[in-house]
């Protein structure tokens, strides 16, 4: 069976990519795991992951920057590349905007926190409670609090130590050479 992937937008480096299989009517992301894996329900050379149907009503976009068009009609610019005309002042670069795809309108958005310093560097703790630090333009909001807004995939984006990968590795070889 031959099937056309049709790119739906460009990616960009820091966003997720979306593509349609025309032949199979279904819709895949890519979403990027801690160590540059990719999470998947798909074949290994593609290496997407499949929707599941309350994420395709809406997509999670980065405000990249807000600007001001004629007679003073403010807007954002996304990192997926959109362009919004929003009423919300209280949207900022750097926030997450929850966007509503049929109605192409923002739903919801959520701001961060700004800090004090010359790198804008942000103190991340998992559900697990460990603690790491980044810089702002690695970080990409996908929740409020503790409910994410998307479907996380397996291990629900906590990233291991090196001796709980070391573990988990040893007993998955372990259980196969049983």
């Amino acid at each position: 069976m031959n099937a056309v992937v049709l790119p739906i937008e460009k990616p960009k480096p820091p966003s997720l990519v979306g593509l349609c299989l025309g032949v199979v009517g279904k819709h895949f992301e890519d979403i990027i795991e801690d160590l540059g894996d990719i999470a998947s329900n798909f074949p290994a050379d593609i290496k997407v992951k499949l929707f599941r149907p309350p994420d395709i009503e809406f997509k999670l976009c980065k405000v990249r920057s807000v600007q001001f068009g004629q007679k003073g009609i403010p807007y954002i610019n996304t990192y997926d590349g959109r362009t919004i005309r929003y009423l919300d002042p209280l949207i900022k670069a750097n926030d997450t905007i929850k966007l509503d795809l049929e109605a192409q309108k923002i739903t919801d958005f959520m701001s961060r926190e700004k800090h004090k310093g010359s790198f804008e560097t942000i103190h991340v703790q998992d559900a697990t409670g460990h603690e790491f630090a980044t810089r702002m333009g690695n970080i990409f909001t996908i929740g409020k609090g503790s409910k994410p807004w998307v479907s996380l995939p397996k291990g629900k984006g906590i990233k291991l130590s090196i001796i709980e990968e070391a573990k988990k590795r040893h007993a998955a070889q372990v259980g196969a050479a049983a």
